[in-house]
């Protein structure tokens, strides 16, 4: 389909790769912080946010 479209599809693949990766793990970090202390984040610090 052309250069610019293969470089596009390129840098797309890669940053779904690390997502595929990343996402899963943060969400079963989610639900078993959420199974332990609760679903309220005021109440659980391991729901905050955190930068």
């Amino acid at each position: 389909m052309g250069r610019a479209f293969e470089y596009r599809r390129a840098a797309k693949e890669k940053r779904w790769a690390t997502m595929s990766r990343v996402f899963p793990k943060v969400s079963r970090t989610i639900t078993i912080a959420a199974r332990e202390g609760g679903p309220d984040p005021e109440t659980n610090s391991k729901l905050i946010l955190q930068r």
